[in-house]
């Protein structure tokens, strides 16, 4: 056997679905840091959208800024 032996090896049907596992792995990690990219900036955007307004004394109120754009803030 010469220093080609590996090349056989390398081709396996151990080596083929190990490769399957790691694209399977590499397709949930890109699925799961996008979901978190997303949410983490509709979660911004959502509480950007609210500012406190004084209403009494030691209170105040959420209210949704004018001109915010909510989904189902239809006014």
């Amino acid at each position: 056997m010469g220093p080609l032996s590996l090349v056989p090896a390398v081709r396996s049907s151990h080596t083929e679905r190990m490769a399957e596992i790691v694209m399977i792995l590499a397709a949930i990690g890109a699925f799961g840091a996008g979901f978190v990219a997303w949410y983490t900036l509709w979660h911004r955007r959502v509480a950007n959208a609210f500012e406190r307004v004084p209403v009494s004394t030691d209170r105040s109120a959420l209210v949704v800024r004018r001109g915010a754009d909510l989904p189902g803030n239809t006014h």
